[in-house]
């Protein structure tokens, strides 16, 4: 029997979940889309891959460390 195919909504609000740190989410999503709020940026979320790309972009980490240096 072959595996059911997550739904997008169900995929997004896991991708949030999981790459969510101690001050909270990373990641927001309305359903259809995965934002960064750090980047201000919309990400792709065909795959976790894209997701974990983004993480490894020099724009995040450099949000990252304004966020550091700001708290």
């Amino acid at each position: 029997m072959p595996k059911e195919k997550q739904s997008l909504a169900f995929r997004l609000k896991s991708y949030v979940s999981e790459f969510s740190d101690s001050s909270g989410p990373v990641f927001t999503t309305d359903g259809k889309i995965l934002y960064c709020k750090l980047c201000d940026s919309k990400v792709g979320s065909d795959r976790k891959f894209n997701v974990q790309q983004h993480i490894d972009t020099a724009k995040h980490k450099a949000a990252i460390q304004r966020k550091q240096n700001d708290s």
